[in-house]
């Protein structure tokens, strides 16, 4: 088979750095991999059936440049058009929850891979603010909403993920929150002994999550540390039958040697 895909880009300036249009149409052929699928859920099985995905195109336009010396922006919309697009979903159950399964990835704990031809159209924006030489701070939202040929809903995708972030850094001292928020999204569930005619949508809840961490550099070689994750506690599933942990501490010294 021949493919061939668009690729053009242009931006013009329309008051020096403040105001900048940018635009484009771009398309690739996406080599799917089991590494790719695995990094992105580390609850797949082995059993993947494993496609290119055709990004027939990928059209945006949008504006970039700086509110202040300090503060910059970026806000821009697309309009993607996808063959064989992947969907991560849970794998049919082997057994009722007494039965012995005979691969141990067969008892509604993994998840598959289902592909449809979908048409998406996306908002992004992002304010970064350099506050000071020490401090930065930053914020992001990512919008999506997905038009599928066959699939009832884009398996385990939400449509709205945004990040909060702020640091702070001096001579000696160093701080960092993050906060992440991922909108709610659904999975296909069958349960045992059902076909999918019988299956069931299940809402996986939105969720935040609020990291921190901070330090205290004695010297180019001694450092002190903390670490806290999950600071809001929160119990929530970023895939179905997979609960996070909550609050997590971790605290401790770094030396380096010079040898």
């Amino acid at each position: 088979d021949y493919f061939a895909y668009p690729n053009i880009t242009a931006s013009v300036k329309l008051v020096d750095d403040v105001l900048i249009l940018v635009a484009g149409v771009t398309g690739d052929l996406e080599q799917n991999s089991y590494k790719d699928f695995a990094n992105e859920n580390p609850y797949v099985s082995p059993t993947l059936n494993i496609l290119q995905t055709d990004q027939q195109y990928r059209a945006y336009a949008g504006t970039k440049g700086k509110l202040a010396s300090n503060i910059g922006y970026h806000f821009n919309v697309s309009h993607t058009s996808e063959k064989n697009k992947p969907f991560f979903i849970q794998n049919p159950t082997k057994t009722n929850g007494t039965m012995v399964v005979e691969k141990a990835y067969e008892a509604g704990n993994s998840f598959g891979v289902v592909y449809d031809n979908v048409k998406t159209l996306g908002f992004f924006g992002e304010i970064t603010i350099d506050a000071s030489k020490e401090f930065n701070f930053s914020g992001s939202v990512n919008y999506s909403n997905h038009t599928l040929d066959t699939l009832l809903e884009a398996w385990n995708t939400p449509k709205m993920t945004a990040t909060i972030s702020a640091d702070y850094q001096n001579k000696n001292w160093f701080a960092g929150a993050k906060l992440f928020y991922n909108g709610e999204n659904e999975d296909f569930v069958i349960p045992y002994g059902f076909t999918s005619e019988n299956g069931e949508i299940v809402t996986i809840e939105s969720y935040m999550d609020l990291n921190l961490n901070g330090g205290y550099n004695f010297s180019d070689r001694l450092t002190v540390f903390a670490k806290i994750n999950n600071a809001l506690g929160e119990k929530y599933h970023r895939f179905l039958n997979y609960q996070v942990q909550t609050l997590q501490i971790l605290g401790g010294l770094t030396y380096k040697f010079d040898l």
